[in-house]
């Protein structure tokens, strides 16, 4: 059975049927992979050596200087990321701290702040014996 639409109708049906592939993706890719992307933010204040950072638990990132940094391992659209040091700096002893390293991701994350300071320590000690003036430490 031939079914014959009025002019208008056609129209609409072909309205229809962009907007249905609009919706979908447009079915152009051939390719059912999510989209993925990457995390990745800035150092600053590393002066020392030996800093690593890690995402998820694995995909060890070592840094050598301030600047930028970029994860290599890409991530699935709606994957949770979590960033942390994994290595603290050495020589001269460093703490660094992650600021912004976790949550959802939706886009490319560039937002993650590693802040690195210098540790430092006090000297003591007792002095006993001492009769004279002067002593200088």
């Amino acid at each position: 059975m031939k079914v014959t639409l009025p002019r208008a109708s056609k129209g609409s049906v072909v309205f229809l049927a962009f907007l249905t592939l609009a919706a979908c993706g447009g079915g152009g890719g051939g390719s059912n992979s999510p989209a993925t992307y990457t995390i990745g933010g800035s150092v600053s204040g590393i002066v020392g050596t030996g800093l690593v950072l890690r995402n998820n638990g694995g995909g060890d990132l070592p840094v050598a200087a301030n600047g930028s940094f970029t994860f290599a391992t890409a991530l699935a659209r709606g994957s949770a990321y979590s960033v942390t040091v994994s290595t603290q700096p050495t020589i001269p002893s460093q703490t660094c701290v992650v600021a912004s390293g976790s949550g959802m991701i939706a886009s490319n994350v560039t937002n993650v702040s590693v802040t690195c300071t210098t540790n430092a320590y006090t000297v003591g000690g007792v002095v006993s014996g001492l009769t004279g003036t002067g002593l200088v430490l």
